[in-house]
C-alpha cells in the first residue's frame, strides 16, 4: 500500500474500483483526528473488514491512514441536489472507484453566522491568538478575535530575578506562554544564568525557545501539570525546583513534586483577569459564531461575565477547548457542546474546532 501526503486537503483515494466483491484493498488518508474518527466509526457500520491502521501524533507532519477491505457490494450513491454528499454516502463513493478530495473548509460545512465561511471566536489575551488564527484561516475559517483576559504582575513578580540569580535550582518550571514570558523577563534581570527548564507543553516551550537561546530540558508525555509532576526526572532526593506560577494555578504540580521528595519553591509571578470591557458589536458577532475557543478557565469565566445566561442557551456557539482542564471548567459552569483533544496542544485544538463545526461535506473530482 502507498501513503499519499495530502495536506492541506483531506484525501480519500482508492487504488482501484470495486466492481465486484473481490478482496481488493484501498487506503484512506486523513490529516485530521476528528475526520479520521468520523470515517472510522462509519466503517464499523458498513460491510467492511477493518485492518490495522496508523495514527500520527502530529497530523500536520504525517498523514493518518485507514486500510479496509470490502466484503460485500456497497449501495449506489446519489448526489444531493445541493451538490453535497453525506459522510456515510461519501465513504461508499470513495471506496467504489470514484476518487474524491475533501478540503478542510468543505469538511467544516456551512456557518450559521455567514451562511458561507464557518466562524470561530478566539479569546486569548491580545497578541496570543496568532498561531490558532493562522491555522484556522488556512482551513478557510473566519476568525473573530475577542480577547477576554489580560495579565498583570502578581505579588511575587519582584522576587523572580533575584531568586533566579541566587542559583542552586535543579529545575525551573513554566506552565503557560504567559508564565514563560514572565520567566524570560526574570532571567534577563538575573543576568541570563544557565537554567534547566521543564515546561508543560509545546506552547510554553515555543514561548521560551522562540525568544531566547534557552533549551527545554523536559516536556511531559501529556501536557498537564499532574503528568509533569509525576514524570519530572530526579537524580536524587531533595532536588530543588523553582515554579514560576500564576496566582490562580492549582497545587497539582507542587503537591505532586513534594510527594516525590522534591523541594519546591513557588513564586506567584503573574495573575490573569477579565478585561474590563469588550466591543459590543464584536461581542454580538461572536455570539452568532459557530464555535468559541477557550484555553483556560479564566477565559471561560470572562465569557460568562460578558455573555451571561445566553452562554448556556441552545443557540450559543459550540465550544472547543485546548485541553481537559478548560473542558472541565465548561462542564462546571454549565456550557454545552464542548469539544477537546485528549492531548492538549494547538494541533489537537484545531481538530476540536473542526469536530465542533457543522458537518456537510462537498466532494471534488480529481
Amino acid at each position: 500500500f502507498y501513503k499519499k501526503r495530502t495536506s492541506p486537503a483531506i484525501m480519500a483515494a482508492p487504488q482501484m474500483s470495486f466492481a465486484s466483491t473481490s478482496m481488493a484493498s484501498t487506503q484512506m488518508s486523513f490529516t485530521s483526528t476528528s475526520v479520521h474518527r468520523n470515517f472510522a466509526s462509519i466503517f464499523s457500520s458498513v460491510p467492511f473488514q477493518r485492518l490495522p491502521f496508523h495514527l500520527s501524533s502530529r497530523p500536520s507532519r504525517q498523514t493518518r491512514a485507514l486500510i479496509v477491505k470490502p466484503t460485500a457490494r456497497l449501495p449506489a450513491v446519489t448526489q444531493k441536489s445541493n451538490g453535497t454528499y453525506g459522510v456515510r454516502d461519501l465513504c461508499c463513493r470513495a471506496v467504489t472507484g470514484d476518487a474524491v478530495v475533501l478540503t478542510a473548509e468543505q469538511l467544516a460545512g456551512t456557518s450559521k453566522a455567514t451562511k458561507g465561511k464557518p466562524t470561530v471566536v478566539v479569546t486569548r489575551e491580545l497578541g496570543n491568538n496568532g498561531k490558532l488564527v493562522e491555522k484556522l484561516t488556512k482551513l478557510g475559517i473566519e476568525c473573530i478575535e475577542l480577547p477576554l483576559i489580560e495579565h498583570a504582575p502578581a505579588e511575587d513578580r519582584a522576587l523572580l530575578g533575584s531568586t533566579l540569580a541566587a542559583g542552586g535550582w535543579d529545575w525551573v518550571i513554566a506552565t503557560s506562554p504567559e508564565g514563560a514570558k514572565v520567566l524570560l523577563e526574570g532571567w534577563e534581570e538575573a543576568g541570563k544564568p544557565d537554567l534547566r527548564i521543564a515546561v508543560v507543553g509545546e506552547g510554553t516551550s515555543s514561548a521560551i525557545t522562540d525568544h531566547s537561546p534557552l533549551a527545554i530540558a523536559f516536556v511531559p508525555s501529556t501536557a498537564t501539570g499532574v503528568v509533569l509532576a509525576a514524570e519530572l526526572p530526579a537524580a536524587r532526593k531533595g532536588e530543588r525546583v523553582l515554579y514560576a506560577a500564576s496566582d490562580k494555578a492549582g497545587t497539582d504540580i507542587q503537591a505532586g513534586l513534594e510527594s516525590r521528595d522534591f523541594e519546591v519553591v513557588r513564586l506567584n509571578t503573574y495573575t490573569t483577569r477579565a478585561v474590563e470591557s469588550v466591543d459590543s458589536d464584536v461581542l454580538k458577532k461572536a455570539m452568532e459564531a459557530d464555535v468559541v475557543t477557550f484555553a483556560s478557565p479564566s477565559t471561560i469565566k470572562a465569557w460568562l461575565k460578558f455573555v451571561g445566561e445566553k452562554a448556556t442557551d441552545a443557540t450559543s456557539p459550540k465550544v472547543a477547548c485546548i485541553g481537559v482542564t478548560s473542558a472541565k471548567a465548561c462542564e462546571k459552569y454549565g456550557l454545552k457542546n464542548v469539544f477537546f483533544p485528549e492531548q492538549p496542544g494547538i494541533d489537537g485544538w484545531v481538530d476540536s474546532v473542526l469536530e465542533a463545526l457543522p458537518g456537510s461535506v462537498t466532494s471534488q473530482s480529481i
